[in-house]
């Protein structure tokens, strides 16, 4: 049975390695397939924690999934016509929200964001998240909880080899509480 517990700043240190092994297995195979730098991502988690926390579920103690969530101005990438119309006052930023490959399909990703939706507090009125355009089993979920398409960007990121460039299109999506 997954348990889900809440990771912030303080707690975050513990499961560093495992967040970050996860992070990594997850953005450098599949349809997300690119480079992803170990420290890179150790730094991302340490900024993030330093803002926002995360929620994690675990099964026999193995860390399965995790979200994270930041204040709306921490994606600096943020197209304008959402950052006019949406405050870090009533909208938050889901930074990620990824399973381990082997877990899929047993909507934990779906229970991580309700987690995060119960311990929300009643000023919050927005989340908003962004997703690769082709990852169309997160997309299909998201809309099934309320979340629609309202913005895309596109991201210049490096192949697994690490040195060929590509470019990835992201869409963000809301959900309004």
């Amino acid at each position: 049975m997954i348990k889900f517990k809440q990771i912030d700043k303080t707690t975050y240190k513990d499961y560093k390695k495992e967040l970050t092994v996860l992070y990594q297995k997850t953005f450098s195979q599949g349809i997300s397939a690119q480079y992803i730098n170990k420290n890179e991502t150790e730094y991302f988690f340490d900024t993030v924690f330093e803002v926002g926390f995360g929620i994690y579920g675990c099964e026999n103690e193995q860390i399965v999934g995790f979200s994270l969530f930041t204040p709306l101005s921490f994606d600096n990438l943020m197209p304008k016509e959402i950052n006019e119309k949406y405050s870090d006052k009533n909208s938050l930023y889901i930074a990620e929200v990824l399973v381990d490959e082997e877990f899929r399909g047993q909507k934990i990703a779906q229970n991580l964001l309700k987690e995060f939706e119960n311990s929300l507090n009643k000023d919050i009125k927005n989340l908003i998240l962004r997703v690769f355009e082709e990852n169309l089993p997160a997309i299909s979920m998201y809309e099934k909880i309320g979340f629609r398409k309202i913005s895309e960007i596109f991201q210049t990121k490096l192949k697994p080899d690490g040195k060929t460039e590509f470019l990835m299109k992201k869409i963000y999506m809301i959900k309004n509480l």
